[in-house]
């Protein structure tokens, strides 16, 4: 898949603001504010250097346990998320929870808001149940403090929602998002932008089920709010066109995904000028959209321009650099311009490191890339190296027990199942199901990609018995989570024509490839 740049709503309920103007700043208000236009800049390290400064200050001037202590605290802890410092984070949120429960009470708003943002901490690591545990207690007191119908509860619904999302709960998911909606309609009028956002949040988790049809209504009522609220040439408009053009992008649709995207580019462009990143964000993704549909030449011309805008307005070691720079690779790897594509893999790998670290997902992602560029060169040892450094860094960044380790070893297990080595390849296959299993349940649609994983090393190894039993307990996930009528079950049953035709069962191929053809001509 191409990375795209999106927009997304989940909601950031950070009751996190330095403390009203006075005369003059408090010394840590100053060293507060420089660190977020450092983090803003990229320059990590200098904003946690800031961050700990004004940490000094506040605890010297008001005490270790005094409110703007917690302040300082969360707004750092952001900061560690972002370059995968998560202990640290965790630790400096929990700090902040007992500071704000000992200064306000334990059923204070502000206690809420702590809770909001450590449970974003949870989800992004994988700890789903203690995530939801906190979402909740958020929504229970904000609840009781500020009544069921206040907007913060239709922002902690959305993040509640897209949590059942990431768990593929997707009943949980949609009622909690509706409940959003709902609020908002109540509290600012059913025309108001915020409901825009609610039902751009309902639009994604209607694409992700394959309900593209009511997908395609609610991004269409978000646009039509945002038009009558802002007007047809608002920035804020392009973004619901940036959404419609996905969606049709994933239809398969490309004429008309094509036309959105150029209507948000435009937006953009006449608002902003041809150096914001905002046009940078539309440039990339018609790039990827060329990119998909073969037109290699418009794709690399976007993809260029994406990176000159990127590089003037944040500069060329920022790390959204590094993701436009990956985007080209991944054209030039398609391409199979090998040297180009490593070099800039590269470049993105080294510019990462310097700004997150060498313990960060993101870098484990591009040793990944360097790693399959390596396959397609055919340079299996270095290949290796590669898949087993990206493996230690999620390790690292992430603990063991982490989906995105599972990651890891599924594509160590498919380089050892290219190699002939079925045990290593077996064992790794098994460990990945058993992470996604613990972290998602037996029934998740992860784990389904895991059993179609391990199903085709055993068809290689020649037992059909086995790879036939698992690809059809991934077709029984996708239908139980999808319905009958899904992109992602037509590819199981194309899985399963493929088994049966290497088995010499060609009527149960041509039926199990019948019933794929029937979805795609349905959706």
């Amino acid at each position: 898949m191409i990375p795209t740049r999106v927009f997304t709503a989940i909601f950031l309920l950070l009751t996190i603001s330095l403390a009203p103007a006075a005369a003059y700043a408090a010394a840590w208000e100053d060293f507060a504010m420089q660190a977020g236009a450092a983090q803003e800049e990229g320059d990590f390290d200098k904003a946690v250097g800031l961050y700990e400064k004004a940490l000094g200050s506040v605890e010297k001037s008001r005490g270790p346990d005094h409110p703007d202590v917690s302040t300082v605290l969360v707004n750092m802890s952001g900061l560690l998320k972002t370059v995968g410092r998560y202990e640290e984070a965790e630790v400096n949120l929990k700090r902040a929870v007992a500071i704000d429960k000992k200064a306000l009470g334990a059923r204070h708003s502000e206690v809420a808001a702590d809770y909001n943002v450590l449970a974003q901490l949870y989800a992004e690591v994988g700890r789903y149940e203690e995530a939801e545990t906190l979402y909740l207690d958020a929504m229970a007191i904000w609840t009781e403090t500020l009544g069921a119908d206040h907007q913060n509860i239709a922002g902690i619904a959305v993040n509640l929602g897209q949590l059942y999302r990431e768990q593929t709960r997707f009943d949980e998911a949609e009622k909690m998002l509706l409940r959003a909606v709902r609020v908002d309609e109540k509290a600012l009028g059913e025309d108001h932008p915020e409901v825009a956002i609610d039902l751009n949040n309902l639009g994604g988790l209607y694409r992700e089920q394959g309900r593209y049809q009511e997908a395609e209504t609610v991004y269409m009522r978000s646009l039509s709010i945002r038009m009558k609220a802002l007007g047809e040439k608002d920035p804020v408009v392009a973004e619901s066109y940036n959404n419609l053009g996905q969606l049709y992008e994933e239809l398969g649709q490309y004429g008309p995904a094509e036309k959105q995207y150029r209507n948000a580019l435009s937006i953009w462009e006449k608002a902003w000028g041809d150096k914001h990143p905002d046009v940078a964000i539309a440039t990339n993704n018609l790039a990827g959209l060329y990119h998909t549909t073969g037109n290699y030449k418009e794709a690399e011309s976007l993809y260029q321009r994406t990176i000159s805008i990127d590089e003037t307005a944040y500069g060329v070691n920022h790390p959204e650099v590094a993701l436009d720079v990956s985007n080209l690779a991944g054209l030039y790897e398609e391409m199979e311009r090998f040297p180009e594509a490593e070099a800039l893999y590269r470049r993105a790998l080294d510019i990462r490191k310097n700004a997150y670290g060498p313990i960060h997902t993101l870098v484990a992602g591009n040793l990944n890339s360097l790693a399959r560029l390596n396959v397609a060169l055919g340079k299996y040892g270095e290949a290796e190296k590669y898949y087993q450094s990206a493996l230690d860094t999620w390790k690292a960044a992430l603990g063991a027990d982490h989906p995105a380790v599972a990651v890891g070893l599924v594509n160590l297990a498919g380089l050892y199942k290219t190699l002939d080595r079925f045990d290593e390849s077996e064992k790794m296959f098994l460990a990945a199901i058993a992470i996604d299993e613990k972290a998602y349940g037996a029934d998740h649609t992860e784990v389904a990609i895991d059993l179609n994983n391990l199903a085709w090393l055993y068809a290689k190894m020649g037992k059909y018995n086995k790879a036939e039993e698992l690809i059809l307990r991934a077709l029984a996930i996708r239908e139980a989570t999808y319905g009958a009528v899904h992109p992602d079950v037509a590819e199981s049953l194309d899985d399963l024509a493929s088994l049966m035709e290497e088995m010499g069962r060609t009527e149960d191929a041509k039926k199990a490839g019948q019933r794929a053809l029937e979805i795609r001509t349905k959706l």
